[in-house]
């Protein structure tokens, strides 16, 4: 199987045991209403059900599905999936507490939505948060219709263009254009450390003047009050200021580093970012508007897929979070 750059991405940030594709930016991500709508559906799922998570990362969803069926001491068949190269031992590295519901799933990683490798009518219920979006739904649909029970459904939250979410990575792109485009942050780093190593040993001992020192000092000095000044204009600057700060520790704590180790550390923190900024390119992309609601509609039709059309989702302070869609099968089995 061929993986492309944009799996590879999402496999370093699933690796880092984050549980949902926006960890830390929104109230409600894996508590309150998000949460409340994934445990209002499953509570109410018999013993023995079979459920398919699709797009599931660390296991968001299944992760629920888990703990439903431990509470409710039942047995639930859980499966997720993911184009990103998971595993569990990731998340059990973050999150110690979720030993038990681990070992519930059974993770597939490097399985796309549109091509599964289950039989006909695999599953009662097949779920996905912020998932379905990111798939060729024309194919995606009559698979998940294929792995479809006869008397399953399927529950999906998907991205709204307009959402509270999307503001965020919309905001988080503008400050990646800063730091990338306009100033080239870590360009500039990488040119005060050719400069502090080209210092000559006269020179230090000396103390003398050296102009090239200066100029690149002062040209990224110049570019972190820039980033300093226009944090100020956004209502959450973490995605900048972390970057400047990542520069700042470099120049500030580890002067003793090698060359080669100082411009190993700027990769590493470079690679970081623009893997972050690639992901919420990605995330901007898949957002849904009425048009394409209506077109996800008109496939779940074609499939054989009954049910809700896609309904705004709001979090207990009237936020934006996405779509919610709910549909069922209608035919005999495969």
């Amino acid at each position: 199987m061929t993986v492309n750059k944009k799996s590879l991405q999402w496999d370093q940030y699933w690796s880092l045991g984050n549980i949902t594709s926006l960890s830390d930016a929104f109230d409600g991500n894996y508590e309150g209403a998000i949460a409340s709508f994934w445990k209002n559906r499953l509570r109410f799922l018999s013993n023995n059900t079979r459920i398919l998570d699709i797009c599931t990362g660390n296991g968001a969803v299944a992760l629920f599905a888990a703990q439903i069926a431990l509470e409710c001491d039942f047995h639930f068949e859980i499966h997720g999936i993911d184009m990103a190269d998971i595993h569990p031992e990731h998340i059990l590295e973050a999150h110690p507490e979720m030993a038990a519901q681990l070992q519930e799933i059974r993770f597939h990683p490097r399985t796309a939505v549109e091509k599964q490798p289950f039989n006909n009518n695999s599953f009662d219920l097949i779920v996905g948060q912020f998932a379905l979006e990111y798939c060729d739904v024309d194919r995606a649909i009559p698979e998940l219709a294929r792995l479809l029970d006869e008397n399953g459904s399927m529950v999906f939250i998907i991205h709204h263009k307009e959402s509270e979410i999307l503001k965020v990575a919309r905001s988080e792109l503008d400050q990646a254009h800063i730091l990338f485009d306009e100033l080239d942050l870590f360009s500039r780093a990488r040119s005060l450390v050719m400069a502090l190593d080209s210092q000559s040993v006269k020179a230090k001992r000396a103390n003398t003047k050296n102009r090239y020192l200066e100029k690149e000092q002062k040209k990224l000095n110049d570019a972190l009050m820039t980033i300093k000044q226009k944090a100020d204009k956004y209502a959450d600057a973490r995605f900048m200021l972390r970057a400047a700060n990542h520069v700042v520790t470099l120049f500030r704590d580890n002067m003793a580093l090698s060359r080669t180790q100082k411009f190993d550390y700027l990769q590493q923190c470079e690679n970081h970012f623009r893997g972050n900024k690639e992901r919420l390119l990605d995330l901007y992309r898949a957002g849904f508007d009425d048009a394409k609601c209506i077109h996800l509609r008109k496939v779940c039709d074609q499939a054989g897929l009954h049910g809700t059309d896609c309904v705004q989702f709001h979090n207990e302070s009237g936020k934006l979070l996405g779509w919610k869609m709910s549909v069922h099968a209608t035919r005999g089995p495969h």
